[in-house]
């Protein structure tokens, strides 16, 4: 609906005022209760995005193409490769921390 077929079907614009949703109008649509905490809002949020996440990695699995075994053992081979490259990663700082205090007086 464009402006002025909106400004024939109400000429009167408290007319049209009166006519749109308020505020408890919306509240009831979307089942929201005024004076309700931010933090129930916030929980609902959260575990609304965390069904979507599941869903969504549910709906990943089923539609994925490799068989339950392939993604298993790929998963299996990149969970290693990350752990053995976050073993790697500290063994080298460690090493790079002891290396810069070992001159240092006072400090063993």
């Amino acid at each position: 609906m464009n402006v002025e077929a909106i400004a024939r079907r109400f000429p009167d614009r408290d007319e049209l005022m009166q006519r749109l949703p308020d505020r408890d109008d919306v509240s009831r649509l979307l089942s929201w209760r005024r004076g309700r905490p931010r933090s129930e809002d916030l929980l609902s949020a959260v575990g609304l995005f965390g069904m979507g996440l599941l869903i969504g990695a549910g709906l990943a699995l089923l539609f994925a193409p490799r068989s339950g075994r392939e993604l298993r053992k790929q998963m299996s081979d990149r969970m290693e490769g990350a752990r053995s490259s976050l073993g790697d990663h500290f063994e080298r700082r460690q090493g790079s921390a002891s290396r810069s205090t070992s001159g240092q007086p006072g400090v063993a």
